[in-house]
């Protein structure tokens, strides 16, 4: 693997500095999609670099790529090394869902899943998201309590409005490409998962199509790779999770209400997060949600559901609501 050393590791204090000289990085290289060839990676490349560099710590954002600490994977290892590994969440092992493919797919996964989150229970640190997510690795998993640590993910400074670099005209050029601009609508771009809360944001959107009220926003923006961009009918399913949002919104009849973009670039998407008059988050069941707390660094309005992570990730600063 890829183990350059990472003295320019960024730090902002001066105490960070004396630290630094006192510390030395190694990184084993770009990441692999995750799958059951990590075993075969462990062994062959980052095996091999610990028992050249016997580190102190070492750090994995992932526990399905490995970790010192599991049992099987380093049963004739000879170096001892402290490990702390990131875990984002156990919804998979909480709803025993691992993928969204065939029942094949799925067992085959769960068993690769929970042989790999062996080291993540041994591990010496966990560090997760939220206390909601501590909570359900407690509650689902070996892992102890004592043992996790929650720190809260970061967003990007440019999801600030006054971080916008493009020009007012060149963000309505992008506005009209999607037929957004003067127009007001809802926005969303975190999945459409079962847990996710697809059919309460349609059902919303049925809801404010049949009511009275004027000024409320009518359209309800998708952003994601399983809808090809298109309005209404002409909306073309990329995978099975885009075939059931279809199928689900043409029952509701407020397909005609929705705008889709597909995969898009976080320029054009802070763009039309900037313009929306509203994001939309009814997920049931999330470690952390990104989508709200976006919107807030933004300073769109934030509805989300009153349940899972979400009233403390917001803490005040989303509207919530407990049901359609």
């Amino acid at each position: 693997g890829d183990h350059r050393d990472l003295h320019s590791f960024p730090t902002r204090r001066s105490s960070d500095l004396e630290m630094e000289k006192k510390i030395k990085f190694f990184s084993l290289g770009t990441p692999k999609p995750s799958g059951i060839l990590n075993i075969y990676r462990w062994y062959k490349s980052y095996l091999p670099v610990l028992k050249e560099y016997n580190p102190d710590i070492f750090f994995s954002p992932n526990f399905e790529r490995g970790l010192p600490s599991h049992p099987v994977l380093n049963l004739f290892k000879n170096f001892k090394t402290k490990s702390i590994v990131t875990i984002y969440d156990v919804i998979p092992i909480a709803i025993n869902r691992y993928t969204s493919k065939t029942f094949l797919h799925n067992l085959v996964k769960k068993f690769f899943y929970k042989f790999m989150f062996l080291g993540a229970e041994k591990a010496d640190t966990v560090l997760t998201i939220s206390n909601f997510s501590k909570d359900d690795i407690v509650k689902y998993t070996k892992v102890e309590k004592n043992k996790i640590k929650v720190i809260y993910l970061g967003v990007s400074e440019s999801f600030k409005q006054s971080s916008m670099e493009l020009e007012p005209d060149k963000q309505n050029e992008i506005l009209e490409i999607y037929g957004l601009k003067n127009e007001k609508y809802f926005f969303y771009d975190s999945g459409l998962e079962p847990n996710k809360g697809i059919n309460e944001l349609l059902k919303i959107v049925k809801k404010l199509k049949n009511s009275l009220v004027t000024g409320v926003p009518l359209a309800f923006v998708i952003v994601g790779k399983s809808l090809a961009k298109g309005r209404g009918s002409e909306i073309k399913a990329k995978d099975a999770l885009g075939e059931n949002f279809i199928e689900k919104a043409k029952v509701l009849g407020v397909l005609d209400n929705i705008i889709t973009t597909d995969k898009i670039s976080e320029q054009i998407l802070r763009v039309l997060l900037f313009n929306a008059s509203a994001y939309l988050y009814l997920s049931k069941y999330e470690g952390f949600g990104f989508g709200p707390v976006q919107a807030m660094k933004a300073g769109i309005p934030a509805i989300g559901y009153n349940g899972s992570c979400i009233p403390e990730i917001t803490d005040g600063g989303a509207l919530l609501i407990n049901s359609t």
